[in-house]
């Protein structure tokens, strides 16, 4: 894993580097690069984030049950890693969600299911709650 520091409060982790070469040599041509990131954005020092938008503070989690694996994913040793688009309500609850990068085997719908379940503070802007919409990842692994 790379950790790579963000502009601002918060960290850039790249947790997996793909580079397809046309190629191999001194004068490689890159066709293809992809990689996984996740992002976390915290406050500094447990201080609101500022910004041009106003006085404000992302949701911070503070009951995330973990999702069930499926029988058809464990036999198929399936893993991956679920990308959920989501509303943070006002009241901490999580509404809207939707699946921008599905897994395979039931995985997205036991992902959701959970996410369904997760409890934030929510987020506020000049102290008030405010609904806010983030992205999430749900990693799924088998651990042996």
């Amino acid at each position: 894993m790379f950790t790579v520091p963000a502009q601002g409060n918060g960290v850039v982790d790249i947790t997996n580097l793909r580079l397809d070469a046309q190629q191999a040599g001194p004068t490689t041509n890159i066709e293809e690069m992809s990689f996984d990131v996740s992002i976390e954005i915290s406050a500094l020092n447990g201080l609101p984030i500022y910004g041009p938008k106003g006085n404000t503070t992302p949701p911070k989690p503070i009951h995330t049950p973990n999702p069930e694996y499926t029988k058809e994913a464990r036999q198929a040793h399936y893993e991956g890693v679920l990308v959920l688009q989501l509303v943070v309500a006002t009241d901490g609850t999580t509404k809207d969600i939707k699946a921008t990068r599905p897994l395979q085997y039931g995985l997205t719908e036991k992902g959701i299911d959970a996410v369904k379940k997760w409890r934030f503070k929510p987020a506020t802007k000049d102290g008030q709650p405010v609904s806010l919409q983030i992205t999430v990842q749900v990693d799924f692994h088998i651990y042996r």
